[in-house]
């Protein structure tokens, strides 16, 4: 008789190596053909998740983990394996996670960054049990992620309600009557133009949860939320939506325009950049004109766009890998350059300097 709980991380990670480490990878094994440059900075994936805890030992996430992969084996699609076997909130997305960093040092960074767009993992023994991953090409996320993200803006009114907060939330002092009475106030100012949502973040936000642009995030299906999500998934591109009752708060709500890409720059500082390089003395104007004769340049001749980084400047995070910024998303970002990423088109480089709170940019739009 077998027994599961003799199972070893490694031997189950061998035993499956071949079946699904190699899925996806297109011509040959893939292994020798280049990554595109988007693909060496953004990592989206989808993931099967077998918890281990109290209810559910690590020989039996041993044995569900082991019949999805299986099932992969046997050519049920990622997805479909996700929806019926992940014991995950993502899996009523087909278990995708969107973009995830990698700097973390764990189980689950460390196997993400070992895979090719297009891989399968074999299954891998993380902190809070076994997980199969599927890593994403750039334009296979962005789609996936358009239809399972909402990008989110807006504000909370919140109010005191002891089973929604946590014991050291700071109390608002308001009811969630006179918080809702505030909120249609703000909503009804909203739709006639006497307020903004930065505005309204300002005044009715707690300072550490604000954010520029009034950036709430991506908005995905979860178990608690699924009002606020299908108001939004049914609300147009910048429409505004609400008051909401939510545990956090009323909210006011909109739908914010996607944007998932990559970026160079060239950034000059000045004096009262934020974050400056301590070297960098030269005032606001000479900055300035610095970062205009580097955009004249590269407008001129686009091909001298890395010996313009070299040259110009000043982000030494970037500097030597041709001014790449990563992946960029609203809320990431200064308006000036949200403004520049929504209305160009990828291999554009902004005929416009761009000022932001750390300097004068020349930004490219690569993706």
């Amino acid at each position: 008789m077998n027994d599961v709980s003799r199972v070893t991380p490694g031997r189950l990670a061998l035993g499956f190596a071949l079946v699904l480490g190699l899925a996806g990878c297109g011509d040959g094994d893939g292994r020798s053909a280049p990554i595109a440059e988007i693909d060496q900075v953004a990592y989206a994936v989808s993931q099967i998740l077998v918890p281990v805890d109290k209810d559910r030992p690590d020989g039996q996430a041993v044995v569900l983990i082991q019949q999805a992969a299986r099932a992969l084996a046997s050519g049920e699609s990622f997805a479909a394996v996700a929806e019926g076997r992940s014991k995950h909130p993502s899996s009523s997305n087909g278990g995708f996670l969107g973009f995830v960093p990698v700097e973390h040092d764990t189980a689950f960074a460390g196997a993400v960054q070992t895979l090719r767009p297009g891989q399968v993992s074999p299954p891998i023994r993380t902190s809070i049990g076994w997980v199969i991953i599927k890593r994403h090409t750039f334009d296979e996320a962005r789609k996936l992620e358009q239809r399972y993200v909402i990008p989110t803006h807006g504000v909370f009114i919140a109010y005191d309600k002891d089973e929604s907060l946590p014991e050291r939330a700071p109390r608002v002092g308001r009811t969630k009557e006179e918080a809702g009475r505030i909120a249609q106030d703000v909503m009804q100012k909203l739709g006639g133009g006497a307020l903004t949502l930065e505005q309204a973040m300002l005044m009715y936000t707690p300072e550490k949860q604000r954010a520029p642009e009034a950036w709430l995030g991506p908005t995905v299906r979860r178990e608690g939320n699924e009002a606020v999500y299908d108001a939004l998934a049914a609300a147009e591109q910048g429409q505004l939506i609400g008051p909401l009752d939510t545990p956090t708060g009323w909210a006011i709500l909109v739908r914010g325009r996607y944007l998932r890409s990559l970026f160079r720059h060239i950034l000059v500082q000045h004096s009262g950049s934020e974050e400056r390089d301590l070297s960098v003395a030269r005032t606001p104007p000479e900055a300035l004109a610095l970062a205009e004769k580097a955009l004249a340049e590269v407008l001129a001749n686009p091909s001298s766009w890395d010996q313009a980084v070299t040259r110009f400047s000043d982000d030494r995070w970037s500097r030597d890998l041709g001014g790449r910024m990563g992946v960029l998303h609203p809320g990431h970002m200064p308006a000036g350059f949200e403004t520049f990423a929504y209305d160009q088109k990828p291999g554009t480089i902004w005929p416009h300097v761009v000022q932001t709170p750390h300097g004068f940019h020349v930004v490219l739009k690569v993706n």
